[in-house]
């Protein structure tokens, strides 16, 4: 795990905490939560943010199922309570700064602008990081589909 400071896993873990209240639930549902931040040592740097959710998958992308790292493979799709499941995806804060980092590098098929935006919401300004009010459900959705599947699989 990368050593952060607190800003950082403060940001990311924003970012997080939005996608799971809202930003993926069009695609998927939050069957799992888990918010904590533990002290190592008096370096905040060193604390580590036990942040995370499982989202199972609902909504199967035209190109089919994604396969990320973070994935719970089964005999998929299966029917739970009525309803189809396609899996279960792991989401921490690594994934959120996989998927930051990867549209700001220009890895996604994204619009440039829309790239600009996240780039400038990526750089620490007097403390904060600097994202305006944009960075939204849905800009928080897109950042971990990015940092699971590579790439924007749900539209």
């Amino acid at each position: 795990m990368a050593k952060r400071t607190e800003e950082r896993k403060e940001f990311l873990s924003d970012i997080l905490t939005t996608a799971a209240e809202g930003g993926v639930n069009y695609w998927g549902h939050v069957n799992a939560y888990n918010w904590a931040d533990t002290r190592v040592g008096e370096d905040p740097a060193e604390s580590v943010m036990d942040i995370w959710v499982d989202v199972e998958m609902l909504e199967l992308p035209e190109s089919g199922i994604p396969q990320p790292e973070r994935f719970e493979v089964g005999n998929l799709p299966r029917e739970m309570g009525g309803r189809t499941s396609f899996g279960v995806y792991h989401v921490d804060i690594e994934v959120v700064s996989k998927g930051i980092n990867l549209i700001i590098a220009g890895k996604t098929t994204m619009h440039p602008s829309r790239v600009a935006d996240y780039r400038k919401a990526n750089k620490l300004i007097d403390g904060y990081y600097d994202s305006d009010g944009w960075l939204d459900s849905e800009a928080a959705d897109i950042i971990v589909q990015v940092g699971l599947f590579g790439e924007i699989v749900f539209a």
